[in-house]
């Protein structure tokens, strides 16, 4: 179907409403709510196949786990979502919660939920608490949460025990929300996680991050449900704690038929979902097999940018946003008012700008002249410089520690990303034409830009100020990307001349970054003073003026002149 369907702008899903202790079902009722569940798990497998439907159900909107359209999840009864203390984004996290019975949070994950959501009341929190701040563990207590310390039981972890809680309250299908792949380098939280499922095969567990899932198949047949499959989505299936002597799949681009696998032999790696069986995999195994998924970038179903958002929204009045929950587009992008404040400002023709440039234009067709390109980056390697220093005097001006530990990630990303366009301009056998001479200057477009930069860190009175300064740079590239994708027709061919660039910039990563980002950004909003948001929203503007000059001097730069 056309990939730019258009969209109206959807909200938040409304959050479940905690119920006060009089409304809280008794034990017996859960007894008979859980003996309901068990029942109705045995009718589904009565013909042999352990079907894993409903978790494409609850994944129901992220990318259109069903289909292309919007968010339809229902709260599946006796459905248990365990919530992890890694990142996730915010509207896969909603999405998840909206369908979900039965909200547990694993140690650490209380700080996130408490910081990132906190219109979300959990049932449970749980864990050693070596993790979790004991202000907000006290808040959760006087909001009728309840708080579960186990600091006694240090052999099982964080996830085990929050799978316990969810199965002791009726839940026999469990979804661990929160990034899993190795996340911050922590490879053995991922091993731990696979463990804890392998400890747990008398229930049916789906572990979902931002760009993937698994779950782990216990010996049977399972039937399971991909969401748009169309895309071919990566997977594998590697054998869990044994080898597996006989295993089938159907539904796969390498199917197995009564193969073996073990480690130190053949495991199923690199293969990818079949879209001529819509999505359904079937696999039948004799031992326990890890499933392991990429999930959809729902950013591929671009509809509507962020420049109609601002053209068909109501304009702030006395300084203040008509709407006042985030907004969420189907690139996944989540717009809180603050940040729809700064768009309004800014206005659409400027933002149309940026993305109808020519720069934009011919890079993604490919059209670009490399010298242009090549001198792009030399100017990027100022740009990204200066950036960093802004994003690290930030993270100097707040006073919320999860916030200077966000702004100091970002300086050091892009550090390492000067590290490597330095290293790409070294090596630039692969561009046609003379390298660039004059690396080591950078033209006043580029001067204009990192001084402003580091002007606005410098002389800001609240943070909001800083944070508006950078924050264009974030949402004008992660929609550029995904407009990018629109056009390429949901991918970027292997090709391409300019491929590297950019699947850069529609990597799931970006989005899960500029959520926070922009969260951030509202936050600090919150706390400033009138004069310091109109303050923000200018430099907002600015911002964004200068990154259309930026693409132009890239264009002109065989006439631009350069910094003697």
């Amino acid at each position: 179907g056309d990939i730019a369907r258009p969209l109206s702008c959807i909200f938040h899903l409304a959050p479940r409403c905690k119920p006060s202790p009089k409304m809280q079902a008794p034990g017996d009722t859960r007894a008979i709510a859980s003996r309901i569940i068990s029942a109705s798990l045995t009718t589904c497998t009565k013909s042999g196949i352990i079907d894993w439907a409903w978790f494409a159900d609850a994944c129901a909107g992220i990318g259109g786990a069903r289909g292309h359209g919007q968010a339809t999840s229902q709260i599946q009864e006796g459905l248990g979502l365990v919530l992890i203390s890694t990142p996730l984004v915010d509207s896969r996290l909603r999405t998840l919660w909206a369908a979900s019975q039965t909200h547990v949070l694993a140690d650490g994950a209380a700080n996130r939920l408490f910081h990132e959501c906190a219109d979300l009341i959990p049932d449970i929190i749980v864990g050693d608490f070596d993790s979790a701040e004991a202000r907000v563990l006290q808040a959760y207590r006087a909001l009728g949460v309840d708080v579960r310390d186990l600091s006694h039981d240090q052999n099982t972890t964080d996830l085990e025990k929050a799978l316990q809680a969810a199965s002791q309250s009726g839940c026999k299908r469990i979804i661990v929300a929160g990034q899993f792949a190795g996340v911050a380098g922590r490879l053995d939280h991922t091993f731990g996680i696979a463990n804890a499922l392998h400890r747990h095969t008398d229930l049916q567990i789906a572990v979902v991050g931002n760009d993937s899932f698994m779950c782990l198949l216990r010996s049977g047949e399972h039937r399971l449900l991909v969401p748009r499959a169309e895309l071919r989505p990566h997977c594998g299936l590697v054998p869990l704690g044994e080898p597996c002597k006989r295993i089938s799949t159907k539904g796969l681009q390498w199917d197995m038929e009564d193969s073996s696998m073990e480690f130190g032999g053949d495991v199923s790696v690199c293969n990818r979902v079949h879209p001529s069986q819509g999505g359904v995999v079937q696999v039948k195994t004799e031992s326990p097999v890890l499933w392991m998924c990429t999930l959809p970038r729902s950013e591929v179903a671009l509809s509507q940018s962020v420049a109609s958002k601002i053209q068909h929204s109501s304009g702030p009045a006395n300084g203040v946003a008509q709407t006042k929950a985030p907004m969420v587009y189907n690139l996944g992008v989540i717009v809180p008012a603050f940040v729809l404040e700064c768009l309004q400002a800014t206005g659409a023709p400027l933002w149309e700008a940026f993305h109808e440039h020519p720069f934009v234009q011919q890079a993604t067709s490919g059209e670009l002249d490399p010298l242009c390109f090549e001198h792009y980056q030399n100017e990027e390697v100022a740009f990204s410089s200066a950036y960093a220093d802004a994003a690290a005097l930030l993270a100097i001006q707040c006073g919320d520690r999860g916030d200077k530990e966000f702004f100091l990630r970002s300086a050091r990303s892009c550090l390492n990303a000067v590290d490597g366009i330095r290293g790409e301009l070294r090596h630039s056998a692969n561009f046609e034409h003379e390298p660039f001479q004059q690396r080591d200057q950078t033209t006043m477009t580029t001067d204009a830009f990192t001084d402003f930069l580091r002007v606005s860190s410098t002389k800001a009175e609240h943070p909001v100020e800083v944070a508006a300064a950078l924050a264009p740079t974030v949402l004008l590239y992660i929609e550029g990307g995904f407009r990018v994708l629109e056009k390429l027709g949901g991918r970027v061919p292997d090709d391409h001349r300019y491929a590297a660039w950019l699947r850069l910039y529609t990597d799931p990563s970006w989005l899960e970054y500029c959520n926070e980002f922009l969260a951030r950004l509202q936050r600090l909003a919150s706390e400033a003073s009138d004069s310091q948001r109109d303050s923000a929203r200018q430099l907002f503007l600015q911002c964004v003026e200068h990154e259309v000059d930026f693409w132009q001097q890239a264009v002109d730069r065989p006439r631009q002149p350069v910094k003697s």
